[in-house]
C-alpha cells in the first residue's frame, strides 16, 4: 500500500476506505462489514499496561487498521 493512498474524509469526519485498503482488510470486512471497518479506521485507542497480554492486544488492535494507537506503560 502506498503512502499516497486514496483514503478520504467524508462529511461525518470518518474515512472512506480505498481499494488498496479493501484488499488488505478483506477478511475483516467480510466478518463485520464495511461500516464497522470504516469506524475502526477512524478510531483512536489507548492501551494502558504493556504486560505480555497488553502488548499482544496492542499488536492485534493495530492490525485492524486503527487511525491511532497510544501505548502507556508505567513500569518501564
Amino acid at each position: 500500500m502506498s503512502s499516497t493512498n486514496s483514503s478520504k474524509f467524508t462529511a461525518a469526519n470518518t474515512y472512506t476506505i480505498s481499494e488498496d485498503e479493501k484488499a488488505v482488510y478483506d477478511r475483516q470486512i467480510r466478518l463485520w462489514g464495511l461500516e464497522t471497518q470504516n469506524r475502526l479506521r477512524s478510531s483512536t485507542v489507548l492501551v494502558a499496561g504493556l504486560s505480555g497480554c497488553g502488548s499482544e492486544v496492542s499488536k492485534n488492535l493495530m492490525l485492524t487498521g486503527l487511525k491511532s494507537l497510544t501505548l502507556l506503560d508505567n513500569k518501564t
